[in-house]
């Protein structure tokens, strides 16, 4: 392995730790603790009264027993009317005996702060999972803009230790107050296809999913929707929701799965429902409402579209589709894309063979194929090639790429495309970025240029290749493939047409004087 490609192991994997000890909060967590506004952004009109929520999200081990937190606001925009932990908060004990509430809710006008804290007590122990921190009730005085800042944040798990800051990631919020009309609210939660994009051949399977992020309170008590698909390019062979999908709960008797994927082939239409049943409360957060397994059967460009879908709260209201946004994903079905046999995952490039004369220029991408649970979080790849005979004159990682994650800030491209004409390689190094998941199914890595200067016959090796899982862990076991071009000299692509005209000039000064002859 090359001193570069060592260096930027080095950094992927530096990053990949980073990820892990910022996404854990104890060695049996993988995600950061989210404490966040809701909703959010917020705009209203002057003298309009309005609530906001604080939550927290992604609590798993060690679990919170206690926490302190304080919302800074703009006095001179807005006025705390009111502050409270509501009923059913999120360090609701077992028993009332079980929790104290140190404090419930201080506003301080001037310097327009409101905090809160609050420990359980005894035997309780510690809460996991998403809910309500506090409330609080706002009236807007003036017009202006207003961030809803959180600070002094403290959370302590059950053996009295405070939980790293680095563990836990603040979502701030904002108010607009506005003379007017509000304006109407952007998405602040998704529900979205994954992956994104996809590169399949004909006769080859995938498995896409179907997600819900950021879900708000009140939260999501029932979902119903439908995938649709080009029934002439796709055949969906299996559907469901899966076991510990979103609104799963630790009962059978509070959970309802009424539709389980129905697939309607000549439509092209596949269709999920299911609810929480009472005493279960509405879902924040983030969490998976379906899977479907698709098999490609015809070549072209497809979108996988979620259509009539209705998400309802624990009251029976529908969140209104203005307050959420719908994510399709787009499949490109192609009959070249050669991926490997069986199941076992492979990085190869694509065309694996192929020519060129001298001067022309050939573009050559690196797929990778057959990627199971727990999916890819990172990788690092070099593409070799004979340097006397090709020029790489292009390089990068392109749109709807196969780490493409949902939210941009959660990719860091270490190496986009380093070309080194002079030994004759190309570079690439990328690692997604928690809470982002990994990667599953197959897709495209990277894309390459490449301007033919000699003749002769070029190898495309791939090496330093290193796949990396979410827990990073370096995958083995995968296999490669190369690909390969023949570079024809120059004269060979004209040399026909150069005897043609030859022979023509020659039937014609043969025709010429022949005529001379006759006529002489």
């Amino acid at each position: 392995m090359s001193g570069r490609m060592i260096l930027n192991l080095l950094a992927l994997m530096t990053v990949l730790a980073g990820v892990i000890v910022l996404s854990c909060p104890s060695a049996f967590s993988s995600s950061l603790i989210e404490i966040c506004v809701s909703p959010q952004p917020l705009f209203v009109e002057e003298d309009s009264s309005f609530s906001v929520w604080i939550n927290i999200g992604n609590v798993e081990s060690p679990r919170v027993f206690a926490y302190q937190i304080v919302l800074f606001y703009d006095a001179g925009c807005l006025e705390a009317t009111k502050a409270s932990i509501p009923e059913h908060h999120f360090l609701t004990p077992s028993s009332p005996m079980n929790v104290f509430i140190v404090d419930g809710g201080t506003i301080n006008k001037e310097l327009g702060r409101v905090s809160f804290a609050v420990t359980l007590l005894g035997s309780e122990e510690g809460k996991m999972g998403s809910g309500v921190l506090a409330c609080v009730e706002f009236l807007a005085v003036s017009q202006g803009n207003s961030s809803l800042t959180f600070a002094d944040v403290i959370l302590v798990d059950p053996e009295c230790n405070e939980i790293p800051s680095s563990q836990i990631v603040l979502e701030h919020g904002s108010v607009n107050v506005s003379v007017g009309p509000p304006a109407p609210p952007s998405s602040p939660f998704k529900v979205y296809v994954s992956p994104q994009s996809s590169f399949v051949n004909v006769g080859q399977k995938f498995s896409i999913r179907i997600y819900i992020v950021k879900a708000p309170l009140p939260g999501i008590f029932a979902y119903k929707f439908s995938l649709g698909y080009n029934c002439t390019m796709f055949e969906a062979v299996a559907a469901g929701i899966p076991e510990g999908s979103f609104l799963d709960t630790s009962s059978p008797e509070t959970f309802s799965v009424i539709d389980n994927g129905t697939i309607d082939r000549v439509s092209g239409i596949v269709s999920f429902e299911a609810a929480r049943l009472a005493p279960e409360e509405g879902r924040t957060g983030n969490g998976v409402l379906g899977s479907v397994e698709v098999l490609a059967v015809a070549s072209g460009n497809c979108s996988l579209s979620i259509v009539d879908i209705v998400l309802m709260d624990q009251d029976g209201n529908l969140f209104p589709s203005s307050q959420y946004e719908r994510v399709d994903a787009g499949v490109v079905v192609t009959s070249n894309l050669q991926p490997p046999p069986g199941n076992v995952t492979e990085v190869y490039v694509s065309p694996l063979q192929s020519s060129m004369a001298v001067n022309e220029t050939l573009q050559i991408s690196v797929f990778i194929a057959n990627l199971s649970s727990p999916g890819l979080f990172a990788y690092q790849l070099t593409v070799h090639y004979d340097c006397a005979l090709l020029e790489a004159v292009a390089a990068e990682i392109p749109e709807g790429h196969f780490l493409t994650p949902w939210s941009p800030e959660r990719i860091f491209i270490i190496d986009e495309g380093t070309i080194d004409n002079r030994i004759g390689k190309v570079s690439f190094a990328v690692t997604l970025l928690a809470p982002e998941e990994g990667k599953t199914g197959d897709g495209l890595l990277a894309t390459i240029q490449f301007k033919a200067i000699a003749a002769g016959d070029v190898t495309f090796r791939l090496e330093d290749v290193a796949l990396v899982s979410p827990d990073a862990m370096v995958f083995f076991g995968y296999g490669e493939r190369q690909g390969t071009v023949s570079v024809v000299p120059e004269f060979e692509s004209v040399a026909v047409l150069g005897m043609l005209l030859l022979f023509a000039t020659l039937v014609l000064v043969i025709t010429r004087k022949m005529k001379t002859y006759r006529f002489t």
